[in-house]
């Protein structure tokens, strides 16, 4: 972990994005995988003050923005408000997605994922509705399945309780139980997410032929 941070402290003036992309990477394991809740805090604090330049990039995209800042401020908006906890950030996908919902033209596309992610980790069950309302009106199937693959970060027990239970019924085509991996990789749905799967394996199985969906 020290070699990480040490890492991070060289890496304050936005780097490349294909850098910035691998090292957060680094710390979503760290933060998922080595840190007891205890410790979580203060890595959140220190994580957002190495990584605060994306209040210099913008939380939306600019006339000027490059390719590569375009894809710097989509990988630390996403980090910031999923790893680090960052309420500017996390209010600002609150608003964003609001925008997003009315007008998708309204959000760069770079940026829209992470917008959709981040509001997802910390929504609540009218996000979730709305977002269940949005699949339903989506227009393509890029933005479809940004928000169906989304409803397996909620965090709150009846929406994970929901998202699973959907899994066998006809609105999740067999081919989309990948969102099953989502749930399996979201912390706060990993637990419930095993012992469904392990409760409606036949079920599952049954209705993918075979497999898991990739899940």
């Amino acid at each position: 972990v020290g070699a990480y941070l040490a890492l991070g402290e060289q890496m304050k003036n936005t780097p490349g994005s294909v850098l910035l992309e691998s090292y957060i990477n680094h710390i979503h394991y760290i933060q998922i995988h080595m840190l007891t809740d205890a410790d979580r805090p203060a890595f959140q604090a220190w994580f957002r003050s190495s990584f605060s330049p994306l209040q210099q990039l913008g939380y939306s995209g600019r006339p000027s923005d490059t390719p590569d800042e375009k894809q710097k401020r989509e990988i630390l908006f996403a980090a910031l408000g999923n790893d680090g906890n960052d309420p500017q950030v996390i209010e600002q996908a609150r608003v964003l997605v609001q925008q997003y919902m009315k007008d998708p033209a309204s959000i760069d596309p770079t940026l829209a994922g992470a917008v959709v992610s981040v509001a997802a980790h910390h929504g609540d069950a009218e996000l979730y509705n709305q977002f269940k309302a949005q699949m339903k009106n989506a227009s393509a199937p890029e933005e479809y399945y940004r928000y169906f693959y989304s409803l397996a970060l909620f965090p709150e027990p009846a929406l994970i309780k929901e998202t699973l239970d959907s899994t066998l019924t006809p609105d999740v085509r067999g081919q989309d139980l990948y969102i099953l991996a989502n749930l399996l990789r979201n912390p706060a749905s990993q637990s419930e997410a095993w012992d469904f799967m392990r409760a409606h394996v036949d079920e599952l199985q049954k209705k993918t032929g075979g497999g898991l969906g990739g899940a």
